[in-house]
């Protein structure tokens, strides 16, 4: 998604949707902390991560701020953050290890035309799983806000996740 630098930059603009997040990085330590954001980072990001993958997929795009501005990451810190965001998906979602980001270091211009390093993290739409947070919330992006899937539409997300698995792949209750 998004996969030419203009037309990122067109999307980055537009600002976020249903489709795209961002969020300017800020790290304390070797831990990545986030502006605008109050509680743990990482539980912000699984929040995110699952939620676009219950919609439609997305991007995440850190080292982009709320106002649409290009503030890029240390480049010192990119194994940092990049470890982090593999570890808030693999272990912070559920079922663990089911959402596999897709990370991409770009260069953008800032608003001067500096180019600036970014992290583009790619979320696809989960397949065959409706997944949830570690404290067991499921949850789906509408715009660019974050809510609980009410039950009806949770049940029939589950029914349908179930009849999208491979028929020799499901289980067969009642044997042994």
């Amino acid at each position: 998604m998004y996969e030419n630098t203009d037309e990122l930059l067109r999307e980055i603009a537009a600002g976020e949707d249903t489709l795209l997040e961002f969020k300017e990085v800020l790290f304390r330590g070797d831990q990545p902390r986030f502006a605008n954001v109050e509680g743990r980072a990482q539980r912000r990001i699984s929040e995110v991560f699952v939620s676009m993958a219950n919609t439609e997929g997305g991007v995440v795009l850190f080292g982009v701020n709320d106002r649409r501005e290009v503030v890029g990451i240390d480049e010192a810190r990119r194994h940092d953050l990049e470890q982090w965001v593999v570890n808030c998906a693999r272990d912070l979602c559920e079922p663990r290890g089911s959402i596999e980001p897709r990370i991409d270091w770009r260069y953008l211009p800032d608003q001067a035309g500096n180019r600036l390093l970014v992290l583009k993290v790619d979320i696809p739409k989960s397949r065959f799983y409706v997944h949830q947070t570690s404290d067991g919330r499921f949850l789906k992006r509408v715009g660019s806000h974050i809510g609980i899937i009410p039950g009806d539409q949770l049940g029939r997300m589950l029914a349908e996740k179930q009849l999208s698995i491979p028929f020799e792949e499901r289980p067969c209750p009642g044997t042994s």
